[in-house]
């Protein structure tokens, strides 16, 4: 695949380029970052509640030898770029689609993590959009649920309180009668 990719490269930098226009075919870099982007969101969301569509403006970075580099995601760090050629990226666009049911709070939190896992510089114009769409019926749709639910929600607590407190008498009671006996 690196082979094939320097191969157009050429071709690809005659001017600024989009990576998926006619100029030259590099759509295997515009999935790429479409994967980045679903790991980093898949890690908070149901993947089957959203999709990605990201397209790259290409220029040359440097006249001359186009090299590859070491390129990859790591989960713990989703900020850190892809750097697969030697070229500038010069624009992205990202796309956002998610499920209608998602507050207005998780496309602003969706459209911050891609920010920092695509990257983008917004002095350059890059641009990502989360929109909700009407996603068809069958499709699951986000479920909220309160990570800690409030500690008497539930009767049985009070009554468990309850018992662990008179547990904790009767061992007060017991210990202060053991200590009057040795006292005497």
């Amino acid at each position: 695949m690196v082979l094939t990719a320097l191969a157009i490269i050429p071709a690809l930098f005659a001017g600024k380029a989009h990576a998926h226009g006619h100029t030259g075919q590099m759509p295997w870099l515009e999935r790429q970052y479409d994967s980045y982007l679903m790991q980093a969101l898949g890690h908070y969301y149901n993947p089957q509640t959203f999709f990605t569509d990201v397209r790259l403006e290409l220029e040359p970075a440097a006249k001359g030898l186009y090299t590859p580099v070491h390129c990859g995601y790591d989960p713990a760090h989703p900020g850190q770029g892809l750097h697969a050629l030697n070229f500038r990226i010069a624009g992205i666009r990202a796309s956002i689609s998610v499920h209608q049911d998602y507050l207005p709070a998780d496309h602003a939190f969706m459209q911050r993590l891609a920010q920092a896992t695509l990257k983008t510089v917004p002095g350059r114009g890059d641009r990502v959009e989360v929109s909700p769409i009407e996603f068809p019926p069958g499709i699951a749709a986000p479920v909220y649920t309160d990570p800690l639910p409030p500690l008497f929600a539930d009767e049985s607590v009070p009554r468990i309180l309850a018992a662990i407190l008179i547990v904790a008498l009767f061992l007060i009671l017991a210990f202060l009668q053991q200590a009057r006996k040795q006292a005497t």
